[in-house]
């Protein structure tokens, strides 16, 4: 991401994103370490129950009951993602051979749901994050005011709460489009909503 490589005026486009590699395991880490939902909306089986494949048995699901995929427990399996599928490492999306890569991306867009439930707006998603995390890095310079005091994740009912993280930091603008400068923010500590 080097800003010497790109207009500084210039709003990066998809296309140069996806050119860059690490930003995108970044963000593909970031999406399976903390998924939006953890659980997303589930499916009801007809009245007169339904038949899944799990595994090499098939197995009935009586009617009305309310099946999901838990996100949070399938973007950790260790025989997909690794040892350490619980820790945020960009790296494991770096270098793949293209079945071990198409099969990671297969389960980790599971957060976005699936079949006829899967989000509509996954494409447009891609791009806003993709724009969004890059543009914040190259422009800003952002720091933590008390790195020294931890952070603690809480899984609410579904959604990330992260204590800790809502204290002063400072923002260094390096474009002169903004023209503020450096300004300090000072947030309420307390759980704040994570994306």
């Amino acid at each position: 991401m080097n800003t010497s490589e790109h207009e500084e005026k210039k709003i990066v486009t998809w296309a140069e994103t996806l050119e860059m590699p690490y930003l995108q395991a970044v963000i593909r880490e970031g999406l399976r370490v903390f998924p939006p939902t953890v659980d997303p909306l589930p499916r009801i089986t007809p009245p007169e129950g339904d038949s899944v494949e799990v595994g090499d048995r098939n197995v009935f699901i009586p009617g009305g009951t309310r099946v999901l995929t838990s996100t949070w427990a399938i973007t950790r399996r260790t025989d997909i993602f690794g040892e350490d599928a619980d820790i945020f490492r960009p790296e494991r999306w770096i270098g793949l051979d293209t079945s071990t890569s198409v099969r990671m991306q297969k389960v980790a867009d599971l957060i976005f749901g699936f079949g006829k439930g899967r989000c509509l707006g996954i494409t447009i998603a891609r791009i806003i994050i993709s724009k969004a995390v890059f543009e914040l890095v190259r422009r800003y310079d952002m720091a933590l005011a008390k790195p020294w005091s931890p952070m603690n994740n809480v899984l609410n009912m579904g959604a990330w709460e992260r204590s800790g993280m809502m204290r002063p930091f400072e923002v260094c603008v390096f474009d002169d489009l903004y023209k503020i400068g450096i300004v300090s923010l000072a947030m309420k500590v307390g759980p704040r909503l994570v994306f």
